[in-house]
């Protein structure tokens, strides 16, 4: 019965830690979707890009970025090693978002070059969503595998204990 409870509550968490990066995949997926739609456009048909046009990215970038940031926190505190996978293509779609930004900013008084920087950026969203893919299909690909390549904290009666299986 203790190796069934045992089993059953390593069942849960991987299964709390599929939901949980399921979610961050939905999320980074829109925030990069936003980007290089919004990059591709400033590349190649940059009439489309206009005032209007940076309010409603900035309007849904507003929605998506706190919610990327709660994902996040939440793989974090389920498993470190796939927070580490995960946190560095996070951190560069928040850089890289500030970039579009810095470059959509100007927009209202140089609208030619404002077209130009923006499209620049179109490779690195272009890129960063190509990671996002391979790193995804490789965490997915870890099903089970989990607690065998980190450190796992398990809570029982209030008593963390560490189980390293390195």
């Amino acid at each position: 019965d203790v190796f069934r409870f045992g089993h059953e509550r390593r069942t849960d968490a991987e299964k709390e830690k599929r939901l949980a990066v399921a979610d961050l995949a939905r999320i980074l997926s829109a925030v990069l979707q936003t980007m290089s739609w919004f990059t591709w456009e400033a590349d190649n048909r940059p009439f489309r890009v206009t005032p209007e046009w940076v309010d409603r990215y900035d309007a849904e970038m507003k929605t998506l970025l706190p919610d990327l940031m709660a994902s996040i926190s939440v793989v974090a505190a389920l498993s470190e090693r796939t927070y580490r996978a995960f946190d560095p293509l996070v951190s560069e779609a928040f850089d890289l978002d500030a970039q579009i930004g810095k470059a959509a900013s100007s927009l209202r008084d140089e609208l030619d070059l404002t077209r130009e920087e923006v499209g620049e950026l179109k490779d690195p969203a272009f890129s960063l969503f190509r990671r996002f893919r391979e790193t995804l299909a490789t965490e997915m690909g870890h099903h089970g595998t989990d607690l065998g390549d980190e450190t796992a904290s398990s809570r029982d009666g209030g008593i963390t204990v560490e189980h390293t299986h390195d």
